[in-house]
């Protein structure tokens, strides 16, 4: 009471200085606190210090009822309470007498629906609340963040502002989310209780909540121009299932979510509509199947997306969008001819204002010149995508331009203005908070490929595994190479099993992925060049046999000319049967590969191609006996090499490379460079050669499709999926399987797999 407070304010107005006041309170009493803070006289202990980390949290349950768990799940039941140390306590009673497995799934389960903390916060919060406080409590519970003109709009009072400070200073489940105390948020199981008990009380409401809920943020978004409001409102209107409210919200916002490679959120709002209203609106389904394709689905999935558009599309208003979609498959299977024609029909058909899709278009003809191994072209047309990306306002474009820019002065060892490329992309690609959206993890994998050619292993498996957390939100395809690149770490790291473990997340996203060969490609050779560190030799001929590269050197494909174009990804297929040959001790053979290769690298600048060329040539030369030539190439590769730091590329070569080395060092060429090279060897943890698996015979040999099936099997793909990977039925699934069982003596798909490696037909 009132009198009660004025004679603890005049108390501490006139208390001596040894006297110290401690108040345990829920709510700020009305004390000149302030005043108190100002002089230095409070010390205040409030909600953040009160809440329980991890440690504290894992002793907590570990005392109370005996429970060890595990780290992950301790980081789930805080994110779940918040360290409310109530919730926890209610949380361990219901926990009590579980095992580990069953207190996991209770952990993840967690919500404000649990009997016991649904039972404290009725009685001890939501009743104690006179009824005005418990009805805004409720109406407002839709909402996940709150501020005062948005909960007036909802409730249709006037006083949010003023109830949002009411209940912070009654320390109500409440969280400010700024310092001016503007914007808030419930506790999240307070959020769930209210939430349910809306849903029990006035079920009727929840639509009409919903629907303020969206006409405000969109009249926000229209005021402010920003797009986070206008998300805002496109969730409202479908948790409203106001359908085609929703959908012309999407279809408004689309691009510019796009632009901002946020591929989940957009496909999360696609598909949440129904096809009767996208039927109406078809640019949506053209924009899902881009979506779809960019983000890494499976591709009969975004075809589908595309016939669909096409049928309701009676008028051929989507025509651009559609031959966008055309040309930038295409690409990833890379036609390039068709590439090309359907990229300039699509700027043709597209209208001036379409500028999300016509910076697409221009960026996917970077994107078809870098595959085919043009690169004169690919630079310019990158350039290019660039200028008109910017002035586009197509963030995801730009980023990804300036990223494979930097790619390509990568392959051409111009490690400097690489990094510059991928810095820009990043700084774009952050905001000023630092939030970064989801195509910076394509510029930070490319600081991996960078840190790790420097041999910078801290750095680059930094980088790569930023890079993978941030491209899981848009691309799971785009970030395969993080997988490649953490496995050449891992090795570095003397990890074997880590290594073998990233190899197969590639692989099964790349299996996942298959809109283009280029990823599985990817995987494949490092994959084979693992093999070949195993002494695996015969999984690694195996799969020059599937890839038919003697066939293909028999038609010609290694007649290169030395023009400037040079296709990197089918010479590096080449260069990996080089390495094989070098295993097998056929050096000879390795460099007439090798040297067919060298000339149009060289001519084409690909300078990073060219060392890896050199230091194999080198290898092969020290392998016949001519320490001459190996030195002599071996000193061309260094000459490339030392401008701009290259490492790992010497590293991985193993001892063979270390032994040259110390003869180059010997003869007093390239000294400093030199040294650090080996300097590194002492470093690297790198194995010389790895254990070998042991090969046994079939009597019968598994067929090549049986070995298909077997690999997809080890990277854990249903028969649903291997059907759909090999594009055959089910039941034929069903038959190779049948035969693998009985040729290998095997009784399931884990023994199966596990036969498999054991007898060199997997890694």
């Amino acid at each position: 009471t009132q009198p009660i407070h004025k004679a603890i304010e005049f108390l501490l107005d006139h208390m001596p200085d040894n006297l110290h006041l401690v108040i345990a309170t829920r709510a700020d009493p009305p004390l000149p606190i302030a005043r108190l803070r100002g002089r230095t006289q409070l010390s205040e202990l409030r909600q953040d210090d009160l809440r329980f980390k991890p440690g504290e949290v894992a002793e907590f349950l570990k005392q109370g009822i005996g429970l060890d768990v595990e780290p992950e799940d301790i980081a789930v039941l805080i994110t779940r309470t918040e360290g409310w140390v109530a919730g926890l306590q209610m949380a361990a009673v219901s926990m009590q007498g579980q095992d580990t497995r069953r207190a996991t799934h209770f952990i993840h389960e967690l919500s404000g629906s649990n009997r016991y903390i649904l039972d404290y916060l009725v009685e001890e919060v939501l009743q104690r609340q006179p009824e005005s406080i418990q009805a805004f409590l409720l109406q407002t519970s839709i909402l996940d963040q709150l501020t005062g003109p948005l909960c007036d709009a909802i409730t249709s009072q006037y006083d949010g502002q003023a109830t949002l400070e009411r209940l912070e200073k009654a320390n109500l489940f409440i969280i400010p989310l700024d310092n001016e105390r503007r914007w808030y948020r419930y506790h999240h199981l307070f959020s769930e209780l209210l939430r349910q008990s809306l849903k029990q009380v006035q079920p009727e409401a929840i639509s009409t909540l919903n629907l303020r809920a969206s006409e405000w943020y969109e009249k926000r978004a229209i005021s402010s121009k920003d797009n986070t409001f206008l998300a805002e409102a496109i969730q409202h209107a479908l948790r409203a299932e106001d359908f085609k409210r929703a959908a012309r919200l999407v279809e408004q916002g689309a691009e510019v979510t796009l632009m901002r490679s946020e591929f989940v959120t957009f496909l999360g709002w696609a598909k949440a509509l129904p096809d009767r209203v996208k039927d109406e609106r078809p640019l949506l389904y053209i924009l899902e199947a881009l979506a779809l394709l960019m983000n890494g689905q499976p591709l009969e999935s975004a075809q589908a997306h595309l016939r669909q558009a096409m049928e309701a599309d009676s008028s051929g208003a989507t025509s651009g969008a559609v031959t966008t979609f055309q040309a930038l498959l295409a690409a990833y299977q890379r036609d390039s001819r068709q590439t090309i024609e359907l990229a300039q029909q699509a700027l043709e058909l597209l209208p001036p204002d379409s500028l999300f899709l016509r910076s697409l278009v221009v960026g996917i003809l970077g994107f078809n010149y870098m595959f085919s191994g043009n690169w004169v072209a690919a630079t310019q047309a990158l350039e290019e995508a660039v200028k008109v990306s910017q002035r586009a306002g197509n963030l995801l474009n730009t980023v990804l331009a300036l990223c494979h820019l930097g790619e390509i002065c990568l392959l051409q060892g111009r490690l400097y203005t690489a990094k510059s490329f991928f810095d820009q992309a990043l700084e774009l690609a952050t905001d000023e908070s630092g939030y970064k959206q989801p195509v910076a993890g394509v510029a930070l994998l490319g600081l991996g490929h960078l840190s790790l050619e420097r041999y910078e292993l801290e750095a680059a498996e930094r980088y790569y595994t930023q890079g993978i957390q941030l491209g899981q939100r848009w691309a799971e395809g785009g970030i395969i190479t993080g997988h490649t690149g953490l496995s050449r770490i891992r090795l570095a790291q003397g990890n074997i099993q880590g290594a073998l473990e990233a190899i197969r997340t590639a692989q099964q996203m790349a299996v996942r992925f298959d809109a283009t060969e280029t990823d599985d490609l990817t995987v494949s050779v490092s994959q084979v060049r693992f093999w070949i560190m195993q002494g695996n030799l015969k999984a690694a001929a195996r799969w020059v046999e599937e890839r038919k590269l003697e066939q293909r050197i028999q038609a010609g494909e290694l007649a290169l000319e030395a023009n400037g174009t040079f296709p990197f990804y089918e010479a590096i297929e080449y260069v990996t049967w080089a390495r094989l040959h070098l295993a097998q001790n056929q050096p000879d053979k390795a460099l007439r590969i090798l040297q067919s290769l060298l000339e149009p690298a060289q001519a084409a600048e690909m300078t990073w191609f060219v060392i890896e060329i050199l230091a194999l040539k080198a290898l092969a030369k020290f392998a016949q006996g001519d320490r001459a030539q190996a030195l002599a190439a071996l000193a061309s590769a260094l000459s490339l090499g030392e401008a701009d730091g290259f490492v790992y590329v010497f590293i991985e070569k193993g001892a063979p490379m270390e032994e040259l080395l110390k003869q180059a060092a010997a003869q007093g060429s390239s000294v400093n460079y030199v040294n650090r090279l080996l300097t590194a060897f002492d470093a690297s943890q790198h194995p010389r050669i790895l254990p070998p698996i042991p090969a046994q015979p079939l009597i019968e040999p598994l067929s090549k499709r049986e070995l298909e099936v077997l690999r997809m099997l080890a990277v854990g793909l249903s028969n649903k999926e291997i059907a759909h990977a090999l594009v055959i039925a089910v039941g034929t699934v069903k038959k190779h399987l049948k035969n693998i069982f009985g040729k290998l003596d095997v009784h399931s798909r884990t023994e199966a797999v596990a036969r498999g490696r054991d007898m060199g037909l997997l890694p």
